[in-house]
């Protein structure tokens, strides 16, 4: 019997050193995700509305600089500025604890890590996703993205409870070096990779900064199947932000979990993240693109739907959160991938940059909107209160996809067999 070497990716050198720095980062990242809110909770004692405008600010670049950022994605190679950005998201986060270690941390300059680490965010995840497609071939994309979303997927789960006993053991604001020494680990296997990137030409007519902003967002618009995405992912993210803008006051002072107990919960129920990202590509093959996509956004809402019950008694307070958690994790991470395919596969690799941005604009515009609404919701109303609104508000997202071409979809398209008016 012959032994067989791994197919597919397995081989790519340049994307193994991709996914190998992208997976360490995303390691890294779960520590800040997790230390930041429990440092202004418990550290700074911030409020429900000062969490939420911490949100807020974390999230609204990509409201008013997603555009530019898909342009300038579009116009320069990608692999420098995703070098660049891992690197200023390493001073962004490494002076947390520093800020900390001289008795200057105080939640305005929080509010100001947030503003700008969300801008360099921004410029990383459009140049990242349209990066892909011009690293790995088409045929090769939902295995590409399924490597990476497994990575996140195992970061998700082990990172959580690992930031809770760093959390534990060094205190919320120095745990943050991790994070930062993951950035400086990725820029440097991003700086490894050799495979050149296919130069975008473009023409003089075409260099007008709202021109090209306009021919990403007319990509979208114009298009039945990605404008339905966009609108299913926003309402998601709307009421999603609403409620991770007090889930952690929700979580550490009305059901009074401590945070090491926490960061338990968040790693048992991601385990459905890692489900997620090797069950993706059976269940578009098995049902269809359509009916992952509109299915996966139909149970996410399931899973919301359980994070209110957690309030019942202590003792199904655990149990509810890591059920809701797995269930929104697998659907997600299921979600994600389908979609995200389909996306890089329905427009051209010039206009990858673009499209992402336009996505990200129309999709993520709702995360700051939703931080506000849940830290005003929570201070006027009640934090369990808010939590049962945000929830219901996710559930129905799926209808926007439910209702719209998506659910005839059942194979990811060739890029020719799948223009509509509007792209070009």
């Amino acid at each position: 019997m012959r032994f067989r070497l791994p197919q597919g990716l397995w081989h790519h050198k340049d994307f193994l050193k991709f996914w190998t720095g992208e997976t360490i980062s995303a390691f890294g990242s779960q520590v800040t995700a997790f230390a930041l809110p429990i440092t202004a909770a418990l550290t700074l004692h911030a409020t429900a509305i000062q969490m939420g405008v911490l949100s807020f600010l974390a999230f609204a670049p990509m409201l008013f600089l997603s555009l530019f950022a898909g342009v300038f994605v579009d116009r320069f190679p990608r692999r420098p500025i995703l070098i660049i950005t891992s690197l200023g998201q390493m001073v962004s986060v490494g002076s947390i604890p520093c800020m900390a270690f001289l008795h200057l941390l105080h939640l305005e300059y929080l509010y100001g890590i947030a503003l700008f680490s969300g801008c360099l965010t921004v410029f990383f995840e459009i140049a990242y996703q349209a990066y892909l497609p011009s690293l790995v071939e088409r045929e090769y994309l939902i295995e590409g993205n399924g490597k990476l979303e497994t990575s996140h997927a195992c970061a998700q789960i082990s990172g959580p409870g690992l930031a809770g006993l760093i959390v534990q053991w060094l205190t919320a604001p120095f745990a943050m070096l991790i994070d930062a020494g993951s950035f400086l680990i990725a820029a440097l296997f991003l700086c490894w990779m050799r495979k050149p990137e296919p130069r975008t030409e473009h023409h003089e007519t075409e260099r007008a900064i709202f021109k090209e902003i306009g021919e990403g967002l007319k990509t979208v618009l114009h298009h039945r199947v990605l404008w339905s995405i966009a609108a299913c992912n926003g309402t998601i993210n709307l009421f999603n932000s609403a409620f991770m803008s007090v889930a952690v006051l929700y979580v550490v002072r009305d059901l009074k979990i401590a945070p090491v107990l926490y960061g338990f919960a968040l790693s048992m129920g991601s385990v459905g993240a890692l489900l997620g990202s090797f069950l993706a590509k059976r269940i578009a093959d098995r049902f269809g693109v359509g009916p992952a996509i509109i299915g996966s956004a139909f149970f996410y809402g399931i899973g919301g739907l359980l994070l209110p019950l957690a309030s019942v008694s202590t003792m199904v307070a655990i149990p509810f959160l890591i059920l809701s958690w797995f269930v929104q994790s697998l659907m997600l991470i299921v979600f994600n991938i389908t979609q995200v395919s389909l996306r890089q596969r329905l427009v051209p690799g010039s206009l990858q940059g673009r499209l992402n941005a336009s996505m990200r604009f129309l999709i993520c515009s709702a995360l700051p909107i939703g931080s506000l609404l849940g830290g005003a919701s929570g201070e006027v109303i009640g934090l369990l209160p808010t939590v049962t609104l945000s929830t219901v508000g996710m559930f129905f997202a799926f209808l926007w996809v439910f209702f719209s071409p998506v659910s005839s979809l059942r194979e990811q398209p060739t890029l020719k067999s799948s223009e509509e008016p509007g792209i070009s």
